[in-house]
């Protein structure tokens, strides 16, 4: 196995390892912002109980991509953790890690 060196991978049985600079990018996807704001219509008619049945069901797509995406970002906050060594919260600190919920 070689380390990892000025941003490289690092190799493991063959395989290539995500850099820090992987990982912190991984922390930051999200929907992309046209599905995002259409997200939020839906959760506010949601909350309002008036949602079509064709809202409903795009509704239930977006919950899904985003609970998809929360999990790889955490999942990425996670390994970092472990490859800093520190603790998730100082990693959160460190990155400027915003919840899914946070988006504008």
């Amino acid at each position: 196995m070689s380390t990892v060196r000025n941003g490289t991978r690092k190799r493991t049985n063959g395989k290539s390892e995500p850099t820090e600079a992987d990982l912190i990018a991984q922390t930051k996807v999200t929907l992309p912002p046209l599905e995002w704001r259409r997200f939020k219509r839906l959760i506010r008619k949601s909350e309002r109980e008036t949602l079509t049945a064709v809202e409903l069901e795009e509704y239930k797509k977006l919950v899904e991509c985003s609970e998809a995406l929360d999990v790889k970002r955490l999942q990425a906050l996670a390994r970092l953790a472990q490859m800093r060594g520190q603790s998730i919260d100082e990693v959160m600190k460190q990155i400027g890690w915003r919840s899914g919920s946070d988006e504008t």
